[in-house]
């Protein structure tokens, strides 16, 4: 189990690198421990030599494109909905107040944004949000609630997906974006993000992920601030979820 939370004691920088470089397996007993890392020993840009490359793992992933808009910028406010798997064009903005359930299935975020805002609420147990086009991202601002799971093995709607939450169409969105996770709020993502030519940024106060028992990422570039934790768990068995991601000799392994 790894935590990162910027207001935890100091770590001394050499084991950093080992971590970074070599994974924290490669120092730690076979117990579950729980390792802190103070986020001002993270600087932003560090790179550390003798790390093995890993090819971009979902480099052939069936990402779906195309379709008609089943909605056009679509609003929730101060109420509870559900809404079904299409394709959301000028995004999905969960407003203050407003409890969004989503059925389970395929949500393809089209030329907008998927934000879910402050005392708003978002839960979907077996989904999968690609993000194609111009100003696609992901938001959760601080406050704000979200549970969502990627679909299992053995789903049979999500087109090959499966074990997958959060999916970045590098062909068709812009890189360099940024998606932006919040805490404060009850934060809970299990599966697979994967964002190739995104950045992700994790900040504010409270914990992100505290309950999820398998969350993996895949990003261009990742970020901390804030006195908030970051909990990352790899137990797929657990979860019910497919384990894609890539073994490495050294044990977990984060990446700069």
């Amino acid at each position: 189990r790894l935590e990162l939370g910027g207001g935890l004691g100091k770590i001394p920088p050499q084991i950093i690198r080992l971590m970074l470089c070599h994974g924290a397996n490669s120092w730690l007993s076979p117990v579950d421990h729980t390792i802190a890392l103070n986020l001002r020993d993270l600087r932003q840009g560090d790179r550390y030599a003798g790390c093995d490359p890993i090819d971009d793992p979902f480099a052939t992933l069936p990402i779906p494109t195309g379709g008609a808009c089943t909605a056009n910028n679509k609003q929730f406010s101060n109420g509870t909905y559900t809404i079904s798997p299409g394709v959301y064009c000028g995004g999905i903005d969960i407003k203050p107040q407003a409890h969004v359930t989503f059925a389970p299935g395929i949500y393809l975020i089209r030329n907008g944004k998927f934000q879910i805002q402050a005392q708003a609420t978002a839960a979907g147990n077996g989904v999968v949000f690609v993000f194609e086009g111009a100003n696609a991202e992901f938001i959760v601002r601080g406050g704000g609630n979200a549970s969502l799971k990627a679909p299992a093995a053995s789903a049979t709607n999500v087109g090959g997906l499966n074990g997958m939450v959060l999916v970045q169409n590098k062909s068709s969105t812009q890189a360099g974006r940024t998606t932006v996770i919040q805490g404060g709020g009850d934060v809970k993502l299990e599966g697979v993000l994967y964002m190739p030519t995104w950045r992700v940024d994790i900040g504010g106060n409270g914990d992100v992920n505290q309950e999820a028992q398998h969350f993996n990422m895949v990003a261009d570039s990742f970020y901390m601030e804030g006195n908030g934790k970051l909990h990352v768990r790899s137990n797929a068995a657990a979860a019910g979820l497919p384990d894609l991601m890539p073994k490495i000799k050294n044990g977990p392994l984060l990446m700069n």
